[in-house]
């Protein structure tokens, strides 16, 4: 089926792309995520956790090397400003929360046949869904495999 197809989820530019910016030690996994129709806006947040035990502003999450990929691949219908396209704080994934109001925000717009990659350190959120229809995309998270994301999601192997 689609959602299995080697061309999307594991798609060899994509990985390329991963494999240059992490290197070597790296797992990933994959799965859906739906916005609805007349859906509000996100919370803002990152990807990663801070990786401190206390303080939560990312003043050392910052400092780390990148670890932490994750890519957005529209499904059925391109993602628009319109259906929900994630927003960014340009430069987050560089910078403490308290430097937060000195960054521009963008909004990512991805067409059917593309990807949008992040960094999990960049702080985003899904914009509200005002389009009549619902906006599938699938999600592929790439990490370091010291970094426990089920851990982090509350799930354990």
């Amino acid at each position: 089926g689609f959602f299995a197809s080697e061309t999307v989820v594991n798609n060899a530019k994509i990985e390329g792309i991963v494999k240059e910016l992490l290197v070597d030690d790296y797992s990933s996994y994959s799965g859906v995520i739906q916005s609805d129709p007349q859906s509000s806006d996100q919370y803002w947040h990152r990807d990663t956790s801070n990786l401190t035990n206390r303080g939560t502003d990312g003043s050392k999450l910052v400092l780390m090397d990148d670890f932490y990929i994750t890519c957005l691949i529209p499904i059925l219908e391109d993602v628009t400003v319109e259906n929900g396209a994630t927003e960014f704080m340009v430069g987050s994934h560089r910078v403490a929360a308290g430097r937060f109001p000195e960054l521009s925000l963008a909004q990512a717009s991805v067409p059917l046949g593309s990807a949008l990659l992040f960094n999990g350190k960049c702080n985003h959120r899904g914009k509200a869904n005002e389009s009549p229809r619902p906006r599938p995309v699938i999600y592929s998270v790439y990490h370091k495999t010291w970094y426990n994301d089920n851990f982090r999601k509350g799930v354990v192997e």
